[in-house]
């Protein structure tokens, strides 16, 4: 923690060796109210405690009431994430926060939400998630939506999790 430009240490002993990863990425053509994968979450077979924020901005496609990205909306999701050794992981959503849905006169308005998949790979193995992201259009024929996405992850233990 820092205060005024003096780094204090909080309980009376350093951190814990941490770290946090960040990438930003688009995935483009995404059917109109499909799940579709836009970020996957590999947990090696060791112990792990972490947390993965993903903001999205979602967007329509050519085709809508008016043209591409008449719509826009912008959403964000944590993720929870455990696991110990020879155990599967296992992974939790929060409800979605600091959602935003906007659309210029005449246009189909829009929905953005995520979920994460079900977790893949055995116990002595690394466990695989994706997050799923779904945009659904009110109205139109637009079909390839778009989504940009900031996804970080904090991780409890000094290597491991990693996000693609």
């Amino acid at each position: 923690m820092t205060l005024n430009g003096t780094v204090m240490t909080l309980g009376g002993a350093a951190a814990a060796v941490t770290t946090a990863t960040t990438i930003t990425k688009l995935v483009s053509s995404i059917a109109d109210a499909t799940g579709t994968a836009v970020l996957t979450v590999t947990i090696p077979n060791a112990a792990h405690a972490a947390s993965l924020r993903v903001r999205l901005l979602g967007r329509l496609g050519a085709g809508g009431a008016i043209g591409a990205d008449e719509a826009t909306g912008t959403v964000t999701y944590d993720f929870a994430i455990a696991r110990t050794a020879g155990v599967n992981a296992v992974v939790t959503a929060s409800t979605a926060f600091g959602s935003a849905m906007t659309a210029v006169a005449g246009a189909a308005t829009v929905t953005v939400t995520a979920a994460a998949s079900a977790i893949s790979g055995g116990v002595g193995a690394s466990n695989t998630f994706t997050v799923d992201v779904t945009i659904s259009k009110s109205g139109g024929s637009s079909a390839n939506h778009k989504c940009t996405l900031v996804a970080e992850v904090l991780n409890a233990n000094a290597t491991g999790i990693s996000i693609a």
